[in-house]
């Protein structure tokens, strides 16, 4: 017996599922399936498959490879045990076929030497009988490994399509990135864009630019060094009117201090007087109530 790598095992077990391997690659089959749940798994299917050939082959593409390896392997192995059955009849009876068994006997001047019917010879049908039967486990064999080899090409077909899915989702998203960051630079750098800056007068002060394009009303606001905001609380941007205080949505710093604002809302160029930053409840309020965190007058 010798040992096996996982690879030459796995290409055994259709033939070891039908009992068709010499001993010593039997028992090194064996050896290797007791400590391996995957070949354990695999042989104890095949075997259940060789019970029920009747079922069909699934119609996937296989390895043309691996396929070839598998088949050479079985007709090496068929074509050695028959020869060793030929080699076994040779030795035992060189004439080939029958025997023709002579009797002597006493017979008359010019009569003809008696002969006995002519007999089959036993060892010479076990040969035969026994490389027609390597040959119909070697089909059988090789029926099992195409099936096994069709199942595991249709799971790499599989995985094929799932990585393709992805990298299909990969490439959606970056082109969304692109998309966005290509819409907000023509906000940031339209002729038509007034800027403010907001300010406090703390100690690490955050500080924002409100970025308004006239021509699109696209609204684009980054904030540096804010605090994040207490339990319970957010912060929410407003454009202020002579008449109202509109609401541009909440949002929540990010770890650094930095946050980012977009909101498209139609508004009058001469109507905007002021940009603010207020600390409200969480989920926002219909106007603002809390105190003001940045401010800026649109005459600056």
């Amino acid at each position: 017996m010798h040992d096996m790598t996982h690879d030459e095992v796995r290409e055994l077990l259709a033939a070891a599922a039908l009992d068709a391997l010499a001993p010593d690659d039997m028992a090194a089959v064996l050896v290797h399936v007791r400590t391996c749940a995957e070949c354990t798994q695999t042989l104890g299917a095949l075997r259940d498959a060789t019970a029920q050939l009747a079922y069909a082959v699934p119609n996937v593409v296989d390895d043309p490879a691996r396929r070839s390896r598998a088949r050479s392997r079985l007709l090496a192995r068929a074509r050695a045990d028959v020869a060793v059955a030929d080699v076994n009849a040779a030795g035992a009876d060189t004439s080939g076929g029958s025997v023709i068994e002579a009797v002597t006997t006493r017979r008359r001047p010019g009569e003809a030497p008696a002969y006995r019917r002519p007999v089959a010879k036993r060892s010479w049908l076990r040969s035969s009988a026994a490389a027609w039967a390597v040959a119909g486990l070697t089909a059988l064999a090789a029926a099992a490994i195409i099936m096994t080899l069709n199942s595991r090409a249709a799971d790499d077909a599989r995985a094929v399509a799932a990585s393709r899915a992805v990298d299909s989702l990969r490439i959606a998203q970056l082109e969304d990135t692109l998309s966005m960051r290509d819409s907000t630079l023509r906000d940031l750098t339209g002729k038509q864009v007034s800027v403010l800056q907001l300010t406090a007068g703390t100690p690490r002060a955050p500080w924002a630019w409100m970025f308004w394009n006239h021509a699109t009303n696209r609204w684009t606001f980054f904030a540096h060094n804010l605090p994040q905001a207490p339990a319970g609380k957010t912060y929410q941007l407003w454009l202020v009117t002579p008449r109202a205080k509109i609401s541009a949505g909440t949002f929540t710093p990010e770890a650094n201090g930095s946050a980012a604002v977009q909101a498209t809302y139609a508004l009058a160029r001469d109507s905007l007087r002021a940009v603010a930053v207020t600390e409200e409840p969480a989920g926002g309020v219909p106007q603002p109530t809390g105190p003001f965190v940045l401010t800026a007058s649109a005459g600056q």
